[in-house]
Formats: C-alpha cells, structure tokens, sequence
C-alpha cells in the first residue's frame, strides 16, 4: 500500500470514529439533561396533598393519607383549577371526621358589593365578598338551632320572634313561618330580577333603610303565602336575625360543635356575638 493511500485510510476511520464519539457525548449530554428535568420535575412540581399548616384558631390538621383520601386525584383537582379548566375558584378546603385535610387558595377575580376589583391572590385571611354564599350557612344554622332545641321547628310563626314588630304582624302576614322564608315562598312583594345597581331593587332598599327587618316584614303580599318561589334576599336578612335572637352562636360556643376555647370567627347577618370577635370585616353600605 502506497503512503498515501495509508494516510488517506487512516484519516477517514478517524472520521468515523470522531463522528461516534461525536453522537455518543450528543447522547451523553441528552441523557443527562432528561434526568436533569426529572429531577427538577420531582423537585419543584407542585405537591398539593400536603398537611395543611395548623391554624392559630384551633382547627386539628391531618394528612390525606392518614384521613384515607387519593391525594392525587386532588392534586389532578388542584392543577385543573390552576391551569383555569374549573375557572375563577378562589379556595377549597376538606374536612374529614372533623379535621382539615386539605386547604389551599387561588388567585381569581373579585369584587366588592358588585364592584370588580380585578384579581385578587387570595389566602387563608382574605377578605372575600360572600353575598348569596351566606344564605346556605343561615338555612343550616336555622337547621341547627333547631336540633339543639333553640327554635322548636321550622314551621315556628316568625312573629313569635320579633315583639318589637307587631304592628306589622297583621292580616295573611300573621301566618307567616321560618319555612316560608326558608324556602323563598313568602309571598311578599319583593323584586331582585332587576339590576343591583337599580335603587329600586328590593334587596338595595334594603341595605339602604334605617330598620333592614322592618322593611322586609313591612312589605305587601303580592301572593298567597306558600304559593309562589321568588327569589328574596330580604327572607334571610329575617332568618339571620331569628339566629341572633335565639343565642345560637353562644350556643355553639357552650357545646361540642365548637370548642370552648375556640375564638369563633363568625358573624351572621349584622350581628357578631360579643364572644365571637371579628378583627378584620368590611360591613355593607349603611354600616
């Protein structure tokens, strides 16, 4: 073989095996930035069905997996919400045999007595426009009143709880009952289907009056008692204050549903319990 020939061969099998070495450290280098990104994944994906953290109030915490909860199917939930397929939820909390297994909070829209304010990042100290969320807390507050003998049932006459109102306990009105407030089926003259920023929605004469349960109570029948749901925001303003009336969140504080040593953070219509402080709130217009 002629030393060019030999150097030409020995120049092309280097070639070869440069270019192999070439795709092994491609190979290598790929390798080590997939596990890199696994790693990463692992490292900072969310993890969502962890214990909540203990809160000052009292509330007892336990993991998912001690209260026997899949924690991936809400860590799926968690991440759904996120990603905006279950749009605007603001929190989720579970409570399991009286403990909270999960708790966590998302950025969403909000607003104020119907004025958005944009996105808001909420938290666990958030204050959170409740509006209609809080007539389903009165009805199971009533509820349990009811079971713990403060009200004897819910077809009790309303005017039994409200003396200082009985120069309008007159005519078919006589025979109103906690049931027909409870189920919006009090007949009286009452229009929400109008715009909130209409002054002459019902709801807003309300908010706006001296006196909120006299001007509810004081309104005509517009139909038979029982006869006819409307939609009557007016009706809970009433059951809230029958809650009141009836000593229900002393109550609570004197039985098992709470501890006694737990400050409870709650407050029902207007009212807030003396024994039940609240430290941060934001009242409706007429204060």
């Amino acid at each position: 073989m002629e030393e060019k020939d030999w150097i030409q061969k020995t120049l092309n099998k280097n070639q070869v095996l440069n270019r192999a070495k070439h795709k092994r450290c491609r190979l290598s280098v790929f390798v080590s930035i997939f596990i890199g990104i696994v790693i990463c994944f692992q490292l900072f994906s969310p993890v969502y069905s962890q214990i909540p953290k203990s809160a000052s109030e009292g509330i007892v915490t336990e993991s998912l997996e001690s209260a026997g909860i899949d924690s991936t199917l809400l860590d799926k939930m968690t991440a759904a919400i996120e990603s905006n397929e279950y749009p605007n939820i603001h929190s989720v909390l579970i409570l399991s045999n009286g403990k909270l297994v999960y708790e966590h909070y998302f950025p969403g829209k909000d607003e104020i007595w119907g004025h958005p304010i944009g996105i808001v990042n909420h938290d666990r100290d958030s204050l959170h426009d409740m509006r209609s969320a809080s007539k389903s807390v009165v009805s199971a507050c009533i509820g349990i009143a009811i079971g713990k003998g403060l009200i004897r049932n819910e077809n009790e006459n309303i005017w039994k709880f409200f003396p200082e109102y009985a120069d309008l306990d007159s005519g078919d009105k006589a025979k109103l009952t906690l049931k027909d407030l409870l189920t919006m089926s009090s007949g009286l003259d009452w229009d929400e289907s109008i715009s909130y920023n209409d002054p002459t929605n019902s709801e807003i004469q309300m908010d706006y009056s001296i006196d909120p349960i006299r001007y509810v109570l004081s309104r005509p029948l517009a139909h038979p008692i029982g006869a006819v749901w409307n939609y009557n925001g007016g009706g809970t303003e009433v059951l809230a204050a029958v809650i009141h009336k009836v000593d229900f969140i002393l109550m609570l504080l004197q039985s098992n549903i709470c501890s006694s040593q737990l400050e409870l953070h709650i407050t029902i219509g207007r009212n807030c319990h003396p024994k039940a402080p609240i430290n941060r709130y934001l009242r409706l217009p007429q204060g």
